[in-house]
């Protein structure tokens, strides 16, 4: 749905209307997923998620993944975007993830960042 939202559409409401419809022709599957619109996949195949952060008084955390995240990869992603959102402060971005610093350090670590 997000790659949906973020397509440019040069061809504006029936360029969406065609994918939808190209996409549902050729689907197999009951519901469509982002495999049914190879042309909106994430360009650059680096394998790490598009995110996007918002805040205005409630944290809005949006991001694209090529496949369906497990919980390592949602684990670090948080404890990514907690460390930016702290400006790098372990500690201030434990207490916003709701764990220790200590338990941060070692989430990091076998993550192997710094």
């Amino acid at each position: 749905m997000v790659a949906l939202q973020e397509y440019d559409y040069p061809g504006n409401v029936r360029e969406l209307i065609s994918k939808i419809n190209k996409g549902v022709a050729q689907s197999r599957r009951e519901i469509l997923t982002l495999e049914d619109f190879p042309e909106l996949k994430q360009k650059g195949g680096s394998g790490k998620p598009e995110v996007k952060l918002a805040y205005d008084g409630i944290f809005c955390l949006q991001a694209t993944f090529e496949q369906f995240p497990n919980f390592s990869d949602m684990e670090r992603l948080l404890s990514d975007e907690a460390l930016k959102v702290t400006n790098g402060n372990k500690t201030a971005a434990a207490e916003l993830l709701g764990i220790s610093r200590p338990t941060l350090q070692k989430k990091l670590a076998a993550f192997g960042s710094p």
